[in-house]
């Protein structure tokens, strides 16, 4: 993938939850600025070596298969055994999503205001009313720097990458002005940037050569995009159970949460064609 570093996988003895991850918590601070680059050129940061292990063998050998037949009966398999045995189940599988909790939940939050207030009066409560008149794209990448957490590399690449992805991808982003976004767009892009974040945590803990080793680099996109695009069902089928309408911080931070494990708890069941 371009946003990920090659590499064969962490070993078994890798604890389930780092012991960092209740620690980390997301900091906000206004950058001033904007970023004019084509949104395809602009440069990410690499996502580091993956985490795998013993744990996580049941999770390659579906994914190959998926990669070999395209029956999507095996990345079903692959993403149930990923939570529920590599993980420990979606409890565990939320909690190692906490850098990309924390920009969620102020994406949300940022979505919320644009929903309640409109499009200037969010850009001046972000502190980003240098950003007035210009391009929907240009704001949500800018917003991108000013909400993506500090932290270690995986910390902050894969919420980074994922985001940054999800504004790319978000129809016709780039004919529009920031102020004639849809509130469902900006939902969609929510639930596009859960979908990626839970995919690339994936990629990161099975490593990058169960790619190259089964099908051509032209192939890879490809079956990205249609991991994310499975996900992507679980987390919008969550979103219709727990969307609702936060209006503080906390409650914010607890749809977030609830979005996120209700995900990886759907991604635990397969229907009849995927047993």
């Amino acid at each position: 993938m371009g946003t990920s570093s090659s590499s064969r996988g962490t070993r078994s003895r890798t604890p389930k939850v780092p012991s960092s991850v209740d620690r980390t918590e997301a900091t906000s601070s206004s950058q001033g600025g904007t970023n004019n680059k084509p949104p395809k050129q602009q440069k990410l940061p690499p996502i580091p070596a993956p985490e795998g292990g013993q744990r996580f063998r049941s999770t390659r050998t579906n994914l190959r298969k998926y990669i070999e037949t395209s029956e999507k009966r095996y990345l079903a398999r692959s993403l149930k055994n990923y939570v529920s045995k590599g993980l420990g189940g979606s409890k565990n599988a939320t909690r190692r999503m906490a850098p990309s909790r924390a920009v969620a939940s102020n994406l949300l939050g940022f979505i919320q205001e644009y929903k309640d207030v409109g499009a200037d009066q969010v850009l001046e409560r972000f502190n980003l009313t240098q950003l007035s008149g210009k391009s929907a794209i240009e704001v949500l990448q800018t917003l991108t720097d000013l909400i993506t957490p500090p932290g270690g590399p995986v910390d902050e690449a894969v919420p980074r990458n994922a985001l940054l992805e999800s504004i790319v991808e978000l129809e016709q982003i780039e004919k529009l002005a920031f102020e004639d976004l849809t509130v469902e767009q900006l939902e969609s892009l929510f639930a596009d940037f859960i979908a990626r974040t839970i995919e690339k945590r994936l990629l990161h803990t099975i490593g990058e050569r169960i790619f190259t080793e089964s099908k051509s680099p032209d192939y890879l996109p490809n079956i990205e995009q249609q991991i994310v695009d499975y996900i992507r069902g679980r987390v919008k089928d969550s979103m219709s159970q727990h969307f609702k309408t936060p209006r503080t911080k906390a409650s914010i931070e607890k749809v977030v949460e609830k979005i996120y494990a209700n995900s990886f708890s759907l991604l635990e069941v397969l229907t009849k064609e995927e047993i």
